[in-house]
């Protein structure tokens, strides 16, 4: 009897979740390794392709992040977003130490439009923080990786 009591709360929670975001897109951070098994790219290309999310920004985590963030922005660019969408790399120490798999065409990373403030400690920390709070309960964050 719980159990279909908890089926039938969870039918609800869903239908009135998909009834308030039914006319307007989702505020989601992707936080991602990118760069390393293809798992990343087919997540984020299909956030954008579902046309149901507002991608604030990509942190990039794993390691090598200033080239993940150029992955990543060079799979932004092919699913058609511009560069407002901050792609921010995490130079916070700690964050990984994974090799990042770099495509041919992949932009320099001048020409990728990154995020970056080496004289922030922590600035993607501080981008999660800030939509947070401007966004309250109805941010979404997509963490991506292992």
């Amino acid at each position: 009897m719980s159990a279909l009591l908890l089926l039938a709360c969870l039918v609800s929670l869903a239908a009135i979740v998909m009834y308030k975001w039914r006319d307007r897109k989702i505020p989601i951070i992707i936080i991602s390794d990118i760069g390393t098994d293809p798992d990343d790219i087919l997540a984020m290309m299909v956030a954008c392709a579902v046309q149901k999310f507002d991608i604030l920004a990509v942190i990039t985590t794993g390691g090598d992040t200033i080239n993940r963030g150029r992955v990543a922005r060079r799979w932004l660019n092919i699913a058609g977003m511009d560069h407002e969408t901050p792609v921010v790399p995490d130079l916070a120490p700690g964050s990984g130490n994974t090799k990042c798999f770099i495509p041919e065409d992949t932009q320099s990373e001048e020409e990728s439009f990154l995020t970056v403030d080496k004289a922030v400690d922590d600035l993607a920390g501080n981008i999660i923080v800030k939509l947070a709070k401007e966004h309250k309960t109805e941010l979404g964050i997509f963490a991506i990786g292992p």
